[in-house]
């Protein structure tokens, strides 16, 4: 009764591998290299057509899949079984030949084990052209499958490239049993071809793998480069607006520029999408947590909610649930300024503030942070253009085509727009929150940034985006 190859312990096949024997061999060995493989593919595929992010490629996955059950796998296992019978098959007739002792027998037997050593070179032949297949079917997956499993894909096109090598050095080796003729010139035919294809996968492959080093490396050197943000204003002494802000866009801009490793999905397309002060708070090694509560803390006095916890010991930001958003935008901002601009090893409590009614008897260190949260939420460069592009100017000048475009009923001249308006300050605030202007409609600024209506306005007046 012949043994099962495939039925046996990993244990039990490994050992017979390694037992110093000629069955299982390295033809069966080359067509357990892409058994694994072509499993490996087939894990990566379902992966991958579980997420709807890669539904373009469903299609080409689902016929790679159906390849791999119904034609390379079951063929490669009967091949895995047969090469290690076959060439058992060509071992014994060689004992038989050695131990004859009639020359004619000795001839006999040895023109019948080079005989039966013609299928035992055809088997790897067959496994190499499977593996080709195998190896193009890793190769797209690598390229356009789920990309958190590129290990088991890189794995996968290796492995069968793996086992091409093998076969091809295989078929090479027995080769040099035979004499020129017909037969041989079409296996060498049939070798080159492999070598050819062999070679190909090869050098893609390698590409594949200088791209993931590039990545690596591009990673490597991002980190590397926030960890020397982390630590440019890190220290005792007064900071400026402008160091704060200088600060600001260096971080945003290294963020950008990596944007694609930072998102593994849903990435950024605009650069004012990346205003994300938990994704940054990440990036700089603090853990974000959002909390139902943190509780209530006592100051000078008065009891108040606590709106933001940072502790730089532990590196944790954490953030209450009980604030609006805009509340809990920029009490996360506030809080990785806190950690990229001082040095304190403590628990830090803050208030809930949006960046708008700020008492200016305040610490400098709290100054600060909120410096570090309006630049980061509502960076000069991106305020700017999305002014423009709302109101198809770099500056608003506050004149009678203005007043029209406004299309506020009973507003139609400057003594209605002045009734309407006493301040400038009331002003910035509507346009904070305008979702409609000239006839056109779009999402309001202070909706956009994700921060209060007041405090757009303050960065509007900031930057000095309306003149009368």
């Amino acid at each position: 009764m012949v043994e099962e190859l495939i039925k046996l312990s990993t244990e039990e096949l490994l050992n017979k591998f390694g037992a110093g024997c000629h069955k299982p061999g390295s033809g069966s060995a080359a067509a357990f290299q892409s058994l694994l493989s072509a499993k490996l593919t087939q894990t990566v595929v379902d992966l991958t057509l579980s997420r709807s992010a890669y539904s373009a490629h469903f299609r080409k996955l689902l016929e790679i899949e159906n390849d791999i059950k119904t034609n390379i796998y079951p063929s490669l296992l009967k091949l895995f079984q047969e090469d290690s019978e076959q060439f058992d098959i060509v071992i014994n007739k060689r004992k038989e030949r050695k131990n004859a002792k009639d020359p004619i027998l000795k001839s006999q037997l040895a023109e019948e084990a080079l005989n039966e050593l013609i299928p035992a070179i055809e088997m790897p032949i067959e496994i190499a052209k499977l593996a080709i297949e195998l190896g193009k079917h890793s190769l797209y997956i690598l390229d356009h499958g789920f990309k958190s499993a590129r290990g088991d894909s890189g794995t996968a096109l290796n492995g069968a490239i793996s086992s091409i090598g093998s076969c091809i050095f295989i078929v090479n080796l027995n080769l040099l049993s035979f004499t020129r003729s017909a037969w041989t010139e079409n296996i060498r035919t049939e070798v080159n071809k492999l070598t050819s294809k062999y070679n190909m996968l090869l050098e893609r492959s390698s590409q594949r793998l200088e791209k993931l080093q590039l990545e690596t490396d591009s990673k490597n050197s991002f980190y590397s480069y926030i960890d020397t943000l982390a630590l440019r204003l890190k220290d005792d002494k007064r900071k400026s607006s402008e160091e704060i802000e200088k600060l600001v866009q260096d971080i945003q801009n290294v963020i950008w520029k990596h944007r694609s490793d930072i998102w593994n999905k849903n990435t950024p397309k605009e650069p004012m999408d990346i205003l994300d002060a938990k994704k940054a708070i990440s990036l700089f090694g603090f853990k974000y947590i959002s909390s139902h509560s943190l509780g209530q803390f006592q100051d000078n006095g008065s009891v108040f909610e606590v709106a933001g916890i940072i502790n730089n010991t532990q590196k944790t930001i954490a953030i209450s649930e009980k604030f609006p958003l805009e509340v809990r935008n920029f009490t996360a901002a506030h809080e990785l300024g806190h950690a990229l601009l001082h040095k304190k090893d403590m628990l830090h409590r803050d208030k809930p503030i949006d960046g708008s009614n700020t008492p200016h008897i305040r610490p400098i260190e709290e100054k600060e942070a909120d410096r570090f949260a309006i630049h980061f939420l509502m960076p000069k460069k991106q305020i700017t253009q999305s002014f423009l592009k709302i109101f198809g100017a770099e500056k608003l000048q506050i004149n009678l085509e203005t007043i029209i475009a406004l299309q506020i009923e009973q507003v139609r001249n400057f003594t209605s727009f002045n009734n309407r308006f006493s301040n400038l300050r009331e002003f910035t605030r509507y346009l904070a929150g305008l979702t409609y202007f000239n006839n056109n409609s779009f999402q309001s600024l202070s909706e956009r940034y994700n921060v209060s209506i007041e405090t757009m306005a303050i960065r509007l007046e900031e930057l000095e985006l309306i003149f009368e």
